[in-house]
């Protein structure tokens, strides 16, 4: 399960990210119908277990997205992907996700978020999940997505006379990226994790507590979490901020209805 936390004026609130769009067929026996190996990929008649060593990707995202638009490319008929995933814990069961394809235009962020969600679900054992936090910063993110970026396509838009001549300004002046990462976070589900929500106060408690006990390495991992999560919100205003440049609403909006009920009642 991949984890984005945020944080808010309340705490932080940690949320699975996954395909919107992802369709978990059923649990199968290995060998059974669709033939089709534990943690492999199907794209057509090609499974990329029988033509690459999918272990190289684990650490190379990107890399894995490239792999896969390569050999979608043969196909024209290709629309979806079969994705397995590691077996269940003492059993030869395992989950089979029908998923989207990659876009078709390369884009390094989008690449790099793709394969990532792709390599948690094909290594994922599924009785036994374990959150995988995402981190814009190491995804890239500053790079592409900052104030002043945002700053120049709210300029660019305020300038443009319609739709059509602000995607041409986009076009002119180098910001198509950002658009294709904002197109492809909008197909991904962003929903808050169970027991996910961490008030001010509980974690003013808990880093007392370990005070108390000198506690340095639970500590250290709690001042990780926290900069994490105010970093990744860094990232997430700027995103926000153009989603609504691009179209008027907030990034994930239903999800955020989702978000505030719960801080609510925090």
């Amino acid at each position: 399960m991949i984890v984005l936390p945020l944080a808010s004026e309340k705490g932080i609130i940690t949320f699975e990210v996954q395909f919107r769009d992802a369709d978990k067929r059923a649990e199968i026996l290995q060998a059974d119908k669709i033939q089709l190996p534990a943690s492999d990929i199907s794209i057509g008649r090609v499974h990329l277990g029988q033509v690459s060593q999918l272990d190289l990707y684990k650490n190379r995202p990107e890399e894995l997205t490239k792999l896969i638009r390569k050999n979608a490319a043969y196909d024209q008929r290709v629309k979806v992907i079969y994705l397995t995933t590691a077996n269940y814990e003492n059993t030869e069961f395992y989950d089979v996700y029908k998923l989207p394809l990659p876009p078709e235009k390369p884009n390094f962020l989008v690449d790099f978020l793709y394969g990532f969600l792709l390599n948690d679900l094909r290594l994922r054992v599924p009785d036994k999940e374990k959150g995988k936090e995402l981190s814009f910063a190491k995804m890239g993110m500053p790079a592409v997505v900052n104030e002043e970026i945002v700053n120049d396509i709210a300029k660019l838009k305020e300038e443009s006379v319609s739709k059509q001549d602000f995607l041409y300004r986009l076009k002119e002046n180098g910001y198509e990226e950002q658009l294709e990462v904002i197109d492809f976070l909008n197909t991904l589900s962003f929903s808050p994790v169970d027991n996910g929500f961490f008030s001010n106060h509980l974690m003013q408690s808990l880093r007392e507590g370990l005070q108390a006990i000198h506690d340095t390495r639970r500590l250290k991992s709690m001042q990780k979490f926290e900069n994490l999560a105010s970093n990744n919100s860094d990232y997430y205003m700027n995103l926000n901020t153009m989603n609504h440049i691009f179209y008027e609403k907030p990034l994930w909006f239903e999800e955020q209805k989702i978000y505030q009920k719960r801080t609510d009642h925090k």
